[in-house]
């Protein structure tokens, strides 16, 4: 195994001690790994799940104040978050607020709520608010205040993570330089450095006042410093401290995957897990491997991706066993540094999500959900880089993590993916969150078996859900063909399905087992629930038809009558089995129970599922299907989307008319959908013109700095850079413009004058600014596009690198394009 050293290195017991380790030079990865042809299986795939007996028995975990005014409670056990009582399998997204333009809070806060969200958690940069010692700043982007009272407005929960030590890929880990210098004993019990910090904390107290659960607010949980692995007396300090500040609440939380030495007492602070696709922090310059063990269905809370080089490989401790699997950092993408230029597809981040689900946890929470940008500093920058004594290039401006939802909002593809998957969460997980994971006794030995299903079980007593990925980052592997499972659940076996299928190359999906929807049981089904609806004396369920697998449901067929639109319905056995199903947007298929109720199954298709939101527009829940982005905003329903002719929108349950920015339009039968159209203006004038201001000099040669990686370019760089004048016109103020730069080079900036907007380093992707939040600057005289040339010795990891021309003197710098990028916006009144 690699001996990698990640940025998590700073942890040990402060900043000094990162600073003596010992940084290994440049290391090589094995290259990706093609499968060898999969063989038809030789029969079903078994598995009977762990027993009652073998589960450790259920702890509550006391914390603090669990109930807010109007009686309703949130805890923690051994298990899972408990809402009221009852298991909460939540999804989670890190937002730093003072990395977003606080005119845009509200509606990116929307945007990750509709996206399946029901908790948000935000760093408290120390040094974003105090740079200057004793001067505070709580005002404008700053302002964490507002931005609690904005997620409670508009219904999300947060978890505040109050330091002092943030990391974050922050200056300092959030640490102002006055307090790096001041001498104190950092991330210790020391009496100065602890007065410092309790400044800080009767700052962010105030801050939050008034705001905790039991007062009605939205914070239920904080987390106490980060990433630390020191004697355990600073970490109860810390908490006494943050409790003395006021802060009384459901759960107090720490990164799980850094152990204090010894351990901290039980029930002191919940430890919560993570995983990546992929890390910025590594130390090679080639491609790496130990990531993809996040594509393996394992016991496993933390993976190699988050410390376990340096602090030990993962385990399941007997400390861990009695706290629930909860994650915080779920890499929602990664963002590139200086000698990684790191990209990230969606399927790298969803494969990772539905393993993490499978094996066991109970919090979905990703790091990022949002990307930002750091704010201007008073004295220095604000980004994490070896010339502040860190061990990372972190671009100036930009911390685009690739994220779900971008730096300026823009929605990627996983953002889908996870809204998909946190739906059934949100409709399922009070029956999920109380299942345990079980591995099949054949399971892929490693990252390198291609070949063998990756699966798992998560079930208690006869009900399941069935976890497959048949995905794995940078590896092709192979279509699992003869698949068939015969799973022991509830004193019988359940063979799923009735004959064997074919799991395509890249496929990721959840199956469930013995479901009960009111008196109708759905012994099993081929095809991944999303969410499920109650209107008039039915009740409706959405599946979705995950990689084209012939979708297949069985009921028993004792007390339960189905029909069945377009499909063959077979008896075998006690069993009533439909199949040959094709996905629509009607009702697929009908069942009723002894009580005469009904249940309804809509199966949508794979791309279709995609498209489907859930949420409240006045009270009433609705299901609604779109391309583009759509948000919940009380009575109003609002679609954004690239401007076009015509967007389709539709709604369940359906309605006779709408309106569309304030005019009534009429809709159409959709399946069980209504359908109307929302209709773009004409094309707007924005554009945006290039010019060359002058050619590039001669490439830099890469130096490589104190951390042993290679060191970023400074302003004075950039002088030697190719520049470009960009004319722009915004057009249509009522849309959204996102500047988008297709170049290949070693990193870019955009300027307004003198004034840095934001930069990038080169990953292969588009570098995109959202120009409407620097509308004044650009109307002051058009923008400098800067790019330096990329060399093709640089001392950097860039995947495809191999491929790109460098030409005769080994250097590259290409403005490729640029265009802007508008997004329509629509309300809608149902």
């Amino acid at each position: 195994m690699t001996n990698r050293i990640s940025r998590r290195q700073v942890l040990a017991a402060g900043i000094g001690a990162a600073a003596s380790v010992a940084l290994p030079n440049r290391l090589f990865a094995e290259p990706a790994i093609e499968p060898k042809a999969s063989q038809p299986a030789a029969g079903p795939l078994t598995l009977a799940p762990v027993t009652s007996s073998e589960i450790h028995p259920v702890v509550r975990i006391p914390m603090g104040a669990s109930h807010d005014p109007a009686g309703h409670e949130i805890a923690v056990d051994s298990v899972s978050l408990l809402r009221d009582g009852v298991r909460w399998l939540p999804t989670s997204g890190e937002c730093h607020f003072s990395r977003l333009s606080a005119n845009d809070w509200r509606t990116e806060l929307l945007k990750m709520k509709a996206g399946g969200l029901e908790i948000v958690a935000t760093y408290i940069f120390w040094i974003h608010h105090e740079e200057i010692e004793g001067a505070w700043r709580w005002e404008g982007d700053r302002d964490l205040r507002h931005f609690l009272q904005t997620a409670a407005e508009v219904g999300l929960h947060a978890i505040v993570r109050i330091g002092p030590w943030a990391h974050g890929e922050c200056r300092n880990g959030g640490f102002p330089d006055w307090l790096v210098k001041s001498g104190c004993k950092l991330r210790t019990t020391d009496d100065a450095f602890l007065s410092k910090v309790n400044v800080l904390y009767q700052q962010v107290g105030e801050q939050c006042r008034g705001l905790l659960f039991k007062d009605g607010g939205p914070i239920i949980g904080i987390q106490v410093d980060n990433e630390y692995s020191g004697p355990p007396e600073y970490m109860m300090t810390l908490k006494k401290m943050a409790i003395d500040a006021g802060f009384d609440v459901p759960l107090y939380t720490r990164t799980g995957w850094t152990h204090t030495k010894p351990d901290l007492p039980f029930g002191a602070l919940v430890p919560l897990s993570g995983n990546y696709p992929d890390g910025f922090w590594d130390r090679t310059t080639q491609r790496t491997t130990g990531y993809r063990n996040a594509y393996l269905f394992s016991h496993h809370r933390a993976e190699t991706g988050l410390g376990a080089e340096v602090f030990g490989a993962a385990t399941n401790t007997q400390a861990e066993a009695v706290y629930p699997f909860l994650c915080c950092e779920l890499g929602g993408g990664m963002t590139p540094g200086y000698h990684r230029r790191i990209l990230v597809e969606p399927m790298d981040v969803a494969a990772i999500v539905l393993v993490m689900l499978g094996n066991g946890n109970n919090l979905q929470g990703f790091y990022m959900y949002h990307g930002g940008a750091n704010p201007d500093g008073q004295l220095s920058t604000l980004n994490e880089s070896q010339a502040s004594g860190y061990p990372n290039e972190l671009p100036v401006k930009s911390y685009e993590f690739q994220s779900p939802l971008g730096e300026f909002g823009q929605i990627r593809g996983h953002y889908h993916f996870i809204r998909r998957l946190s739906l059934l969460q949100q409709h399922f997980g009070e029956q999920l969150a109380s299942m345990t994971t079980s591995l099949p006794e054949k399971r892929a030995h490693g990252i390198t078996d291609l070949t063998t299903l990756r699966w798992a079980l998560r079930s208690k007593g006869g009900c399941g859900f069935l976890f497959v990925n048949n995905y794995q980052r940078f590896d092709t592997l192979s279509a699992k063909q003869d698949v068939q499972f015969a799973l022991a659940l509830g004193g019988a076996t359940l063979t799923i399905p009735s004959s064997p299928v074919t799991i395509p190359s890249g496929t990721a999906f959840v199956w469930p087992c013995n479901m009960e929807f009111d008196d109708v049981h759905l012994s099993y089904a081929t095809a991944q629930p999303i969410a499920q609806i109650t209107t008039g004396d039915a009740r409706y369920v959405f599946f979705a038809q995950v990689g084209g697998i012939p979708a297949e449901f069985a009921f028993p067929g004792e007390h339960t009558t189905v029909r069945a639109t377009g499909a063959q319905t077979v008896r075998s056995g006690d069993t009533l089995i439909v199949r040959g199903l094709k996905p629509g947007r009607d009702v697929a298929i009908e069942a009723k129970g002894q009580s005469g109720r009904t249940v309804r199954f809509v199966l949508l298709s794979d791309d279709d599922s995609l498209q489907l939101w859930e949420g409240k527009i006045g009270g009433q829940d609705r299901i609604v299907l779109a391309s583009g982005g759509i948000v919940f905003d009380g009575k109003t329903l609002r679609h954004s989307g690239a401007p076009r002719l015509e967007h389709r929108v539709s709604v369940f349950p359906s309605l006779p008319a709408v309106q569309v920015n304030g005019k009534r339009v009429k809709t159409k039968r959709d399946g069980v959908f209504a359908q109307f159209v929302v209709k773009d203006a004409a094309p707007s004038d924005a554009k945006v013109v290039s010019a060359v201001v002058h050619a590039a000099g001669p490439a830099r040669v890469v130096p490589i700095g104190p951390a042993h990686v290679a060191q970023q370019p400074s302003d004075a760089d950039f002088e030697a850079g190719a520049v470009w004048k960009l004319a722009v016109t915004l057009g249509d103020s009522s849309r959204s413009h996102l500047l988008r730069i297709r170049y290949t080079g070693d990193a870019a900036r955009l300027y307004s004058g003198d004034y840095l907007i934001d930069d990038n380093f080169y990953n292969g992707a588009a570098f995109e600014i959202g120009l409407d939040r620097y509308a004044s600057l650009v109307a002051k005289g058009g923008l400098t596009l800067k790019i330096l040339p990329l060399r093709k010795d640089a001392p950097i990891y860039l995947e495809g690198m191999e491929k790109i021309d460098f030409g005769p003197d080994g250097s590259i710098v290409r403005l490729e394009g640029v265009e802007i990028a508008e997004e329509g916006h629509h309300a809608i009144e149902l």
